[in-house]
């Protein structure tokens, strides 16, 4: 059940870490400093939650922390869209996953120039958990 759950909660997660990428991709395009910061460092996302510790929600509490901490297994793969391929692809395992982001031929050139002199377009996911505790006894 717990791998059920997990995988679960990771599903959110990568749908909301790849809405977030596409639209930080096209918010920031001409941003240089962005670009830089994605390749040599990577895409922060910042997950947060308003659970407990009690009861059932501090099962929420564990199954989110392991999901973000599974996110720092992807990475990310810039591509040049072509009219078949618009969306995009995960590929791998829960311990090892690639996500594949078609863009357009523009963007990609900015990738592409950017990225000289970096051996691998592979781009860290660096995932930042954040709960926010009201636990309030009375």
């Amino acid at each position: 059940r717990f791998i059920m759950r997990s995988d679960a909660v990771v599903g959110q997660l990568l749908l909301a870490t790849i809405a977030t990428i596409y639209s930080s991709i096209y918010v920031y395009m001409d941003d240089v400093l962005f670009w830089l910061q994605l390749i040599n460092i990577g895409f922060f996302v910042q997950i947060e939650s308003l659970l407990s510790c009690r009861g059932s929600e501090r099962v929420q509490l564990e199954d989110i922390y392991v999901a973000s901490e599974l996110l720092k297994n992807c990475k990310i793969e810039i591509n040049c869209r072509d009219e078949d391929n618009k969306l995009p692809d995960i590929s791998g395992s829960r311990y090892n996953m690639l996500i594949s982001i078609p863009v357009s031929t523009k963007i990609f050139a900015l990738v592409l120039d950017v990225c000289q002199g970096h051996s691998s377009r592979k781009l860290n996911i660096l995932p930042m958990f954040c709960n926010l505790i009201i636990d309030r006894t009375e």
